[in-house]
Protein backbone atom coordinates (compact mmCIF):
# COMPACT_ATOMS: atom_id res chain seq x y z
CA UNK A 1 0.00 0.00 0.00
CA UNK A 2 1.20 3.63 -0.35
CA UNK A 3 -0.05 7.07 -2.00
CA UNK A 4 -1.57 6.71 -5.78
CA UNK A 5 -0.60 10.14 -6.00
CA UNK A 6 2.98 8.88 -5.95
CA UNK A 7 2.72 6.71 -8.78
CA UNK A 8 3.17 9.46 -11.53
CA UNK A 9 6.51 10.63 -9.27
CA UNK A 10 8.76 7.58 -8.80
CA UNK A 11 9.54 4.91 -10.82
CA UNK A 12 8.70 2.54 -7.77
CA UNK A 13 10.57 -0.43 -6.52
CA UNK A 14 9.31 -2.33 -3.36
CA UNK A 15 11.90 -2.83 -0.57
CA UNK A 16 10.56 -4.84 2.14
CA UNK A 17 11.86 -4.98 6.01
CA UNK A 18 15.09 -2.66 5.29
CA UNK A 19 15.86 0.15 7.89
CA UNK A 20 18.15 2.40 5.32
CA UNK A 21 16.73 3.10 1.42
CA UNK A 22 18.82 0.52 0.29
CA UNK A 23 18.07 -2.79 2.52
CA UNK A 24 16.15 -5.07 2.39
CA UNK A 25 14.03 -6.76 0.11
CA UNK A 26 13.79 -5.48 -2.82
CA UNK A 27 10.14 -7.36 -4.31
CA UNK A 28 9.03 -6.72 -8.13
CA UNK A 29 5.61 -4.97 -8.57
CA UNK A 30 3.53 -6.91 -10.84
CA UNK A 31 1.89 -4.53 -12.95
CA UNK A 32 0.67 -0.32 -12.29
CA UNK A 33 -1.20 -0.97 -9.20
CA UNK A 34 -4.81 -0.26 -8.23
CA UNK A 35 -5.45 2.96 -6.94
CA UNK A 36 -8.69 3.43 -4.82
CA UNK A 37 -12.04 4.14 -7.05
CA UNK A 38 -12.42 7.19 -5.10
CA UNK A 39 -9.33 8.70 -5.85
CA UNK A 40 -9.44 11.71 -7.82
CA UNK A 41 -5.47 13.43 -7.80
CA UNK A 42 -7.34 16.45 -7.82
CA UNK A 43 -8.44 16.26 -4.43
CA UNK A 44 -7.39 14.75 -1.00
CA UNK A 45 -9.50 11.91 -0.73
CA UNK A 46 -8.92 7.91 -0.66
CA UNK A 47 -5.09 8.71 -2.19
CA UNK A 48 -4.05 5.31 -1.38
CA UNK A 49 -3.03 2.37 -3.94
CA UNK A 50 -2.30 -1.08 -3.67
CA UNK A 51 0.65 -2.83 -5.38
CA UNK A 52 0.51 -6.52 -6.12
CA UNK A 53 3.91 -7.83 -5.70
CA UNK A 54 5.34 -10.85 -8.30
CA UNK A 55 6.25 -13.66 -5.60
CA UNK A 56 5.25 -13.49 -2.02
CA UNK A 57 7.54 -12.41 1.03
CA UNK A 58 7.38 -14.61 3.64
CA UNK A 59 10.39 -13.72 5.54
CA UNK A 60 9.05 -10.72 6.73
CA UNK A 61 5.68 -10.43 9.05
CA UNK A 62 3.18 -8.14 7.59
CA UNK A 63 1.86 -5.17 9.34
CA UNK A 64 -2.12 -5.39 10.22
CA UNK A 65 -4.28 -3.72 8.87
CA UNK A 66 -6.91 -1.70 11.02
CA UNK A 67 -10.84 -3.12 11.23
CA UNK A 68 -11.65 -1.17 14.08
CA UNK A 69 -13.90 1.96 13.59
CA UNK A 70 -13.13 3.08 16.93
CA UNK A 71 -9.08 2.89 16.28
CA UNK A 72 -7.38 5.16 16.71
CA UNK A 73 -9.17 7.51 19.22
CA UNK A 74 -9.08 9.46 22.51
CA UNK A 75 -5.33 10.60 23.48
CA UNK A 76 -3.96 7.61 21.40
CA UNK A 77 -0.25 8.00 20.51
CA UNK A 78 0.54 7.17 17.11
CA UNK A 79 3.91 6.88 15.22
CA UNK A 80 4.20 7.77 11.93
CA UNK A 81 7.33 6.13 9.65
CA UNK A 82 9.16 7.06 6.52
CA UNK A 83 11.99 8.57 4.50
CA UNK A 84 11.12 11.89 4.04
CA UNK A 85 12.98 14.83 5.08
CA UNK A 86 14.11 15.94 8.64
CA UNK A 87 13.81 19.49 7.63
CA UNK A 88 11.21 21.69 5.12
CA UNK A 89 12.86 21.82 1.69
CA UNK A 90 15.21 18.89 2.93
CA UNK A 91 16.30 15.77 0.81
CA UNK A 92 14.64 12.50 2.18
CA UNK A 93 16.81 10.56 4.82
CA UNK A 94 18.95 8.07 4.52
CA UNK A 95 17.97 6.36 7.49
CA UNK A 96 14.03 5.46 8.07
CA UNK A 97 13.15 7.60 10.50
CA UNK A 98 9.72 7.24 12.87
CA UNK A 99 7.98 10.36 15.04
CA UNK A 100 5.24 9.68 17.89
CA UNK A 101 2.66 12.14 17.36
CA UNK A 102 -1.09 12.06 18.96
CA UNK A 103 -4.52 11.43 17.24
CA UNK A 104 -6.59 14.66 16.88
CA UNK A 105 -10.57 13.89 17.48
CA UNK A 106 -11.90 14.67 13.84
CA UNK A 107 -14.14 17.65 15.30
CA UNK A 108 -10.73 19.23 16.83
CA UNK A 109 -9.19 18.43 13.18
CA UNK A 110 -11.98 20.60 11.12
CA UNK A 111 -12.21 23.21 13.62
CA UNK A 112 -8.24 23.32 12.57
CA UNK A 113 -8.49 23.63 9.22
CA UNK A 114 -11.94 24.69 9.09
CA UNK A 115 -13.29 22.06 6.77
CA UNK A 116 -12.46 19.68 3.68
CA UNK A 117 -11.70 16.56 6.28
CA UNK A 118 -13.71 14.09 5.45
CA UNK A 119 -14.20 11.62 8.65
CA UNK A 120 -14.38 9.00 6.19
CA UNK A 121 -11.62 8.90 4.62
CA UNK A 122 -9.16 11.23 6.72
CA UNK A 123 -7.75 10.98 10.46
CA UNK A 124 -5.30 13.74 11.82
CA UNK A 125 -2.39 13.44 14.22
CA UNK A 126 -0.17 16.01 15.61
CA UNK A 127 1.45 17.71 18.30
CA UNK A 128 0.49 21.13 20.46
CA UNK A 129 3.06 23.38 19.83
CA UNK A 130 4.72 21.57 16.99
CA UNK A 131 8.51 20.26 16.79
CA UNK A 132 7.78 16.98 15.70
CA UNK A 133 6.32 16.05 12.34
CA UNK A 134 6.36 13.95 9.26
CA UNK A 135 7.58 15.81 6.17
CA UNK A 136 8.00 15.70 2.62
CA UNK A 137 9.44 12.15 0.79
CA UNK A 138 7.08 10.23 3.73
CA UNK A 139 4.27 10.42 1.48
CA UNK A 140 3.46 6.25 1.46
CA UNK A 141 4.21 5.35 5.10
CA UNK A 142 2.36 4.04 7.73
CA UNK A 143 0.79 5.33 10.16
CA UNK A 144 0.84 2.92 13.68
CA UNK A 145 -0.98 2.34 16.53
CA UNK A 146 0.81 1.14 20.11
CA UNK A 147 0.17 -2.15 18.93
CA UNK A 148 2.11 -2.22 15.40
CA UNK A 149 -1.67 -2.07 13.60
CA UNK A 150 -1.75 0.50 10.42
CA UNK A 151 -4.65 2.53 11.51
CA UNK A 152 -3.61 4.99 8.29
CA UNK A 153 -0.73 6.54 6.21
CA UNK A 154 0.80 9.39 5.73
CA UNK A 155 -0.41 10.15 2.00
CA UNK A 156 -1.61 13.77 2.16
CA UNK A 157 0.05 16.42 4.46
CA UNK A 158 -2.00 20.05 4.84
CA UNK A 159 1.03 20.69 7.44
CA UNK A 160 -0.95 24.13 8.58
CA UNK A 161 -0.75 24.30 12.46
CA UNK A 162 1.21 21.23 13.40
CA UNK A 163 -1.01 18.60 12.68
CA UNK A 164 -1.04 15.64 9.91
CA UNK A 165 -3.90 15.11 8.20
CA UNK A 166 -3.61 11.64 6.90
CA UNK A 167 -6.12 9.49 5.02
CA UNK A 168 -7.08 6.10 6.83
CA UNK A 169 -6.46 2.83 6.14
CA UNK A 170 -9.21 2.12 7.18
CA UNK A 171 -12.26 2.26 4.72
CA UNK A 172 -15.81 2.92 5.24
CA UNK A 173 -17.55 2.10 2.09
Amino acid sequence: MTAAHCKTLYPFTARIGGSTRNSGIQAAIDGDGTEHPSYNARGQDYDFMLYKLKSPVTSVTPVILNRDVDNPSGIDVLTVIGFGSTFEGGTGSFDLREVDVNFVPHVDCVRVYGGGVEEDSMLCAGVNGGGRDSCQGDSGGPILDKAGIQVGGRFHCLCRRNIICSLSSLILL
